[in-house]
């Protein structure tokens, strides 16, 4: 003859295997390791590089305006062809030139540029990247300003 257990001993004993059982997975993969490859390219090695632009020569920048903006990317000591698919705005650091910029960066459908390994890309334009706020100051009328820029793309 079988002997049975009481019903609340049953269903304690099985809380508790489920209990016991949770916690080791849990624990195994919390302590779990794992090993793979994979690999990316970026410009020098790091995923954005920074540099300096400016507005093009003779545009007349004022607020609520667009210019060209004007950049040269140094790719010298480096033995890698640069492609820079982007550029923007580097926060981080303040454009000179004036009092209070309001300027923002977009390039829109710029389509990059490729600098072969060891040289500079010489002056590049971009129609219409450089915009100007209207809640720039009057001395940015017209003033030659130095925008930082922080560039995007791979080796």
């Amino acid at each position: 003859m079988r002997m049975q257990l009481p019903r609340t001993a049953a269903v304690t004993t099985t809380v508790a295997v489920v209990a016991v059982l949770a916690t080791g997975v849990a624990y195994a993969y919390q302590r779990s390791t794992g090993s793979g490859t994979g690999s990316a390219t970026t410009a020098s090695g790091l995923a954005a590089f920074h540099t300096t632009a400016t507005v093009a020569q003779g545009a007349k920048l004022y607020p609520g305006g667009t210019a060209p903006l004007t950049l040269n990317i140094d790719n010298t000591g480096n033995s890698y062809t640069l492609t820079v698919t982007s550029v923007a705005l580097d926060s981080t650091r303040s454009v000179t030139g004036c009092t209070a910029p309001a300027i923002t960066v977009a390039a829109g459908t710029w389509s990059g540029v490729v600098v072969a390994a060891n040289s500079s890309s010489g002056a590049i334009t971009i129609p219409g990247a450089v915009a100007m706020g209207l809640a720039a100051s009057t001395d940015c009328q017209g003033a030659s300003l130095t925008i930082p820029v922080t560039l995007t793309g791979h080796s």
